[in-house]
């Protein structure tokens, strides 16, 4: 979506290694890359965020570290979740599980883009991850 020659580019699983090459190729074209917003990330630490683009980009998806209250059952496991090299952990939003039912998590449905409509509902302007409006 472009607004004012500026895109925001979301991806999804395998869509984040393409898009990595597509902004290089956007940005040496001169159109301004706004926001970021990468969800459930295939190897996502094979890949590096862009230099510029660290304060404006977010990476949704399950949290990799295994505990009671997350275990690996209901993780992503089509795309195991790792770090974007070159993001803060600030910028990871976990998926919120108490706040999903059994059908939206696990092996399949938690990478599925259709359950990531947490991001719209439960994310509040006030909150980091907080997908911007554009006018």
């Amino acid at each position: 979506m472009t607004v004012n020659g500026v895109v925001d580019i979301v991806a999804h699983s395998m869509g984040f290694a393409y898009s990595l090459g597509m902004i290089e190729v956007l940005q040496q074209e001169g159109i301004t890359i706004g926001n970021y917003y990468v969800l459930a990330p295939e190897n996502a630490c094979s890949g590096s965020v862009l230099s510029g683009l660290e304060d404006r980009t977010w990476q949704y998806g399950s949290d990799e570290r295994t505990t009671k209250e997350n275990p690996i059952e209901i993780q992503d496991g089509v795309a195991p979740q790792c770090a974007m090299n070159g993001i803060d952990d600030l910028k990871r939003i976990k998926i919120p599980i108490k706040q999903r039912t059994p059908e939206q998590l696990g092996f399949t449905a938690s990478h599925s883009i259709v359950n990531y409509d947490w991001i719209f509902s439960t994310i509040t302007k006030e909150q980091k991850g907080y997908v911007k409006t554009r006018n």
